[in-house]
């Protein structure tokens, strides 16, 4: 490849990354509404309650009904599988390597990190099924839609046939079984408690 073409690709994904920068950054506002708005209700809603005067109050804020403890438990599951990558990329930045991520969650689908948010988002619609909650996931699963594509645009330039065969034996969201993902999590929960 001529080194013009070189230049001419990598000013172009300097350029698209400091976009998605951006996206990423507004990407988290929806996930942020999912979780504020039904709080902010909530102390609206009962602002003369001893619950608006303190927030760690005798009473509850959200009774802990079996929808608000499976929500709850949907959304601890996104929030260790999204500690539990973000832990692996941290590594892998600290040695400076440029290299494409294809080892543990990366096995099983190509963006487990939207994944995880995305199963957190659904856990807080589980515990707040309201409009705004249900309006908030929908634009925040269409930003991580579009995140994707565009991440795996970027990752077919730079690594080009390595990705191609990637892309062939690993599917974006949602995995081909359930048991790797299941030992995958176990083995995981065994190397990031153990350091």
């Amino acid at each position: 490849m001529p080194d013009t073409t070189k230049a001419s690709i990598n000013q172009n994904l300097e350029k698209q990354m400091k976009t998605d920068r951006w996206i990423n950054t507004a990407m988290h506002i929806p996930l942020a509404a999912q979780i504020l708005l039904p709080l902010g209700e909530m102390l609206t809603k009962y602002q003369n309650s001893a619950v608006a005067k303190s927030f760690f109050s005798e009473n509850d804020m959200m009774p802990l009904t079996p929808r608000a403890l499976i929500g709850l438990g949907i959304a601890a599951l996104g929030t260790y599988l999204k500690a539990a990558n973000d832990f692996k990329i941290r590594e892998i930045a600290e040695t400076n390597e440029k290299k494409m991520m294809n080892t543990e969650a990366y096995t099983i689908i190509r963006h487990p990190c939207y994944a995880s948010m995305r199963i957190m988002g659904a856990g807080f619609l589980v515990m707040w099924p309201t409009w705004y909650t249900a309006f908030a996931y929908t634009a925040f699963f269409g930003i991580t839609e579009y995140l994707a594509r565009r991440e795996e645009k970027t990752c077919l330039l730079k690594f080009g046939e390595q990705y191609i065969n990637y892309m062939e034996k690993t599917p974006r969201w949602i995995p081909k079984s359930l048991t790797k993902p299941i030992k995958n999590l176990f083995s995981m929960l065994k190397i990031y408690v153990s350091k």
